[in-house]
């Protein structure tokens, strides 16, 4: 999975990026099994625990402002009018 080959190559880092997955999704993953293997093992992580938090409420932010930008543009717009 590392490989010291590709570590740098741009080309191939923005491949995995479009292709495969994005930091995030790529971070969200790895703090998702995190999360599991602490819970399986009775391991406490409260600062995984907390930074997974904080991306949620990120998340929850980003779409409600979406849905409140949505719900605020004009009719038209939201039918695919001018």
């Amino acid at each position: 999975m590392f490989s010291p080959e590709i570590k740098g190559n741009a080309r191939i880092e923005h491949r995995i990026q479009t292709e495969v997955a994005s930091y995030g999704a790529q971070l969200g993953k790895v703090l998702e099994a995190l999360q599991v293997l602490a819970a399986q093992s009775g391991t406490a992580l409260p600062d995984i625990d907390a930074l997974v938090a904080d991306v949620e409420a990120v998340k929850h932010d980003a779409r409600d402002a979406a849905a409140r930008r949505g719900r605020n543009r004009p009719r038209a717009a939201q039918i695919g009018g001018p």
